[in-house]
């Protein structure tokens, strides 16, 4: 089977783009083919051997109709036998997408539930999760004046086209529910867990002493405010903490480690190399997720219990699908600092305990999050959106 996967980033930047380069990966080992359309970022790989186009981007319909041309050269040119959708908000026009799907069977993986949202934060002016439908609820919640119109109008047009793909992947029940509650048919939507490729040798190595890892962007909403704060509370306790930043530097969060006289005590680390990151994961006690937005899914919640290391996150979104409370890590109430912080020492305290819970972690990634088991289920979904394609055609074919 030959596959046209479309992102608009295409290097590791989150979870999202990881789970594609992975992806890509698996595919090609078990014999399929992979072609790649992606944006022209400085920053994005170039894989040898793997077909790959790097086009300019579009967004609504004047820039479609003016990039048509080249998206459906390359479909003809490598006629692959479906068409695989990740993150093209900021890069394919719902135009495109909706032609494409008129070309071929198409799949849509939601990598984040921000699809759903103009704001992009799935958070409401009151700082609540945000557990309504794309749509009137945006005005009648208070969130206009920080919407940009232009931006939700099209993704109006684009949760519109969404619904017409063959089948919609998502990462996690979480996602699911969002995806239904906008309006795609819940037969059309099938939870796949995504997967890590992490420690498959399974090899525990005991961790530096009282050492806590945040890996993740620097949004402010990944919750990095809230890990220094709680890490303040337990300032007179002996650890010491790696902060290793995704995106724009980390000026913010030294300033504020060093107001709180701690930051000596923080390694603050910028865009690491993805190959250097496990070296991390080796040397944390415990792996912090303290994201106050809905996370679609967490990757680095399992990445970080493939090595056998407890994760405390806080309780929103998909974490509460591979956390399991209090046996391979810990949830906490989203925004609690001071859960955040006791929860934390919690570990640091008793090396037993967190030994005991990583590696009840490790075996349920194992159970659960390995390549075989979500390719199998993957290429269940190619070939029932290939199948449903077949139907389509047979049945305009037996009505003309």
């Amino acid at each position: 089977m030959n596959i046209l996967q479309i992102n608009h980033l295409y290097r590791p930047f989150g979870g999202g783009e990881r789970y594609l380069l992975d992806l890509c990966n698996i595919l090609e080992e078990s014999g399929h083919g992979t072609v790649i359309v992606s944006s022209r970022h400085p920053q994005n790989y170039h894989i040898k051997g793997r077909k790959e186009y790097f086009i300019d981007g579009s967004f609504g319909l004047k820039s479609g109709l003016k990039m048509w041309k080249v998206v459906r050269d390359i479909v003809r040119l490598e006629n692959p036998h479906l068409i695989h959708f990740h993150e093209t908000l900021a890069f394919l026009s719902p135009f495109i997408l909706r032609r494409l799907m008129r070309l071929k069977p198409t799949i849509q993986t939601l990598h984040t539930a921000f699809y759903f949202c103009p704001k992009t934060t799935k958070i409401l002016p009151n700082r609540d999760i945000c557990f309504y439908a794309m749509g009137f609820k945006c005005i009648t919640n208070g969130c206009l004046p920080e919407i940009n119109l232009r931006l939700a109008l099209n993704m109006l047009w684009r949760k519109w086209v969404t619904a017409k793909a063959d089948r919609v992947v998502v990462p996690s029940l979480y996602i699911k529910e969002e995806a239904v509650r906008n309006g795609i048919a819940s037969e059309k939507v099938a939870v796949i867990p995504h997967f890590t490729e992490k420690n498959l040798q399974n090899k525990y190595v005991e961790p530096e002493g009282s050492s806590i890892l945040f890996m993740g962007r620097t949004d402010p909403l990944k919750g990095i405010h809230e890990l220094i704060a709680a890490l303040n509370l337990i300032k007179e306790k002996t650890w010491k903490a790696y902060i290793l930043g995704i995106g724009d530097d980390l000026n913010e969060y030294e300033k504020m480690a060093q107001d709180m006289g701690i930051k000596a005590r923080i390694m603050f680390l910028n865009n690491l190399d993805y190959a250097d990151l496990d070296k991390y994961y080796q040397r944390a006690s415990v792996v912090v997720f303290p994201s106050m937005s809905p996370e679609s899914f967490g990757l680095v919640g399992i990445e970080a219990m493939s090595f056998g290391r407890p994760v405390v996150a806080f309780d929103v979104g998909g974490p509460r699908e591979w956390l399991v409370d209090e046996k391979t890590g810990f949830l906490v109430k989203r925004g609690d600092v001071k859960g955040l912080s006791l929860r934390i020492n919690q570990f640091l305290e008793d090396a037993s305990l967190a030994k005991q819970m990583g590696l009840e972690g490790q075996r349920r990634v194992n159970r659960r999050y390995r390549k075989e088991i979500h390719l199998k289920r993957l290429l269940t979904i190619y070939e029932e959106a290939l199948e449903t394609r077949r139907q389509k055609d047979w049945r305009k074919g037996d009505v003309t």
